[in-house]
């Protein structure tokens, strides 16, 4: 198992020498498994270098984004500009605040109008607004046939200006 033992004896030196059978998976499984340690470090070192470095980097880059309110889309779509309309209740005068869009297309707020609470309405706010009723309700407008055919109830789902022209 050992091999024999060689003594040598030269002039200059001498040496012992162990003739033992080399085995092949001995002498080369360590410089491989030297160089796969080694290239597993320098990996992993790598690795956490660029760990670290991304994270340096984005401490570096982080900014908080401003403070910026959040847009307000109802006046973007809608006129809410507040508008008074005195309502006649019995023998005293009630104001109700509605909006400028209601006034322009609110059919149920229209209906609630009589011709004197129209007139409290601001001017150009006012034309608009029944120029939108008579473009809404011009099919009773120009159509008497359809008078005929209409009770008490119907009229009633019609606005008092519009009862009044047709």
């Amino acid at each position: 198992m050992f091999g024999k033992i060689v003594w040598a004896v030269d002039m200059t030196q001498a040496s012992i020498t162990l003739n033992a059978p080399r085995v092949t998976g001995c002498s080369r499984s360590r410089p491989w498994r030297t160089r796969h340690r080694q290239i597993a470090s320098g990996v992993v070192v790598l690795a956490a270098l660029s760990a670290a470095g991304v994270l340096a980097l984005r401490h570096t880059l982080d900014t908080t984004p401003p403070a910026i309110a959040a847009p307000d889309l109802r006046r973007w779509l809608f006129d809410t500009t507040p508008v008074t309309v005195l309502f006649a209740i019995g023998t005293q005068r009630v104001p109700w605040t509605t909006t400028a869009d209601d006034i322009r297309s609110n059919v149920h707020l229209w209906r609630r109008m009589h011709l004197a609470e129209w007139n409290t309405v601001p001017d150009p706010l006012r034309r608009e607004g029944l120029d939108r009723m008579i473009e809404q309700y011009r099919t009773v407008l120009v159509n008497p046939h359809a008078w005929d055919r209409m009770d008490a109830t119907d009229w009633d789902g019609v606005p008092q200006p519009m009862r009044t022209i047709a």
